[in-house]
């Protein structure tokens, strides 16, 4: 194994996604296009979500609740040798 992977000064980097659905709100209010599939129509289940062009759109949601609850620790797994029978 490599020697550098021991060493006292690595660095565990972890990164963190959001939901899509707050993915999807933030590309309705910037203009992003991720409506971009060949002979797919992204309907609307409530007439709130339609836009002038007859598609679905998010740009009206409230962000919903998402992230890290609580305090995060990294907690080392323990392997056991004990043999069931």
């Amino acid at each position: 194994m490599d020697s550098e992977l021991w060493q006292m000064d690595n660095e565990l980097e972890i990164k963190v996604s959001n939901m899509m659905a707050n993915r999807i709100i933030c590309m309705d209010n910037t203009g992003e296009n991720y409506k971009k599939f060949y002979n797919i129509i992204f309907a609307a289940n409530k007439r709130e979500n339609i836009i002038e062009d007859g598609l679905f759109t998010a740009a009206n949601w409230d962000p919903m609740i998402s992230g890290f609850m609580g305090p995060v620790s990294l907690t080392p797994v323990i392997k056991n040798d004990v043999q069931i029978r």
